[in-house]
């Protein structure tokens, strides 16, 4: 049985055939290509060679065009990623601002609970300087750092560590220092970093 076709149908086959047929008049064949040469007065033994090298510019064209396409989506690939990780960089940036010290304490390698302000070298204990940081970015780790002054101004040593992987915004962290019978007597200070930002100071003495 044979399709019926609509009128809509008959109106856009109709319009199909026109714009086929309008496609296939804007192309000429060799021999027309020949003849229009010929009126022109030129070789149209040369018109083999001459649709060949236009040929061979269009493709170059295409090409040329393809690959500007091509960089252009590359280019903004790179850029959206560069904005993404700026982005992110920015957002670590904010949360690492908002850690804070809430509260620190001197103390030996044996905790009691207190908070020493004098420490005997003779004993030759090992110091530590344990801290409570507030806001500390759940999931993430922290790079910190300790510096142990001596009461000549001298930084005699220098913790840098990172956290284990922080499980609750409240974080208890702390860095060590041993001490010996050589050990400078006097108020010695020790301070606690954030990468580059101080967030706590304490001071002990030593006899």
């Amino acid at each position: 049985m044979a399709s019926r076709i609509t009128n809509e149908q008959l109106q856009q086959i109709v319009e199909e055939v026109a714009r086929i047929h309008k496609e296939r008049q804007s192309f000429l064949s060799q021999e027309e290509v020949k003849q229009v040469l010929e009126e022109l007065n030129l070789p149209a033994d040369l018109a083999d060679e001459a649709i060949f090298r236009v040929s061979q510019r269009w493709d170059q064209d295409k090409r040329k065009k393809k690959l500007r396409r091509i960089s252009w989506i590359a280019g903004t690939a790179v850029l959206a990623t560069v904005a993404a990780v700026f982005f992110r960089l920015q957002q670590r940036q904010a949360t690492l601002a908002e850690v804070t010290a809430v509260q620190d304490r001197i103390t030996l390698t044996q905790d009691d609970g207190g908070d020493l302000t004098v420490v005997n070298r003779q004993q030759s204990p090992e110091v530590v300087y344990r801290v409570t940081l507030s806001q500390a970015p759940v999931g993430d780790r922290l790079e910190l750092s300790c510096n142990w002054t001596a009461p000549t101004g001298v930084v005699m040593k220098q913790n840098r560590y990172q956290t284990k992987p922080i499980t609750t915004s409240v974080w208890n962290t702390y860095c060590r220092m041993p001490l010996g019978s050589d050990t400078p007597q006097g108020t010695w200070t020790v301070d606690l970093f954030l990468g580059d930002r101080p967030l706590e100071t304490a001071q002990f003495q030593v006899q």
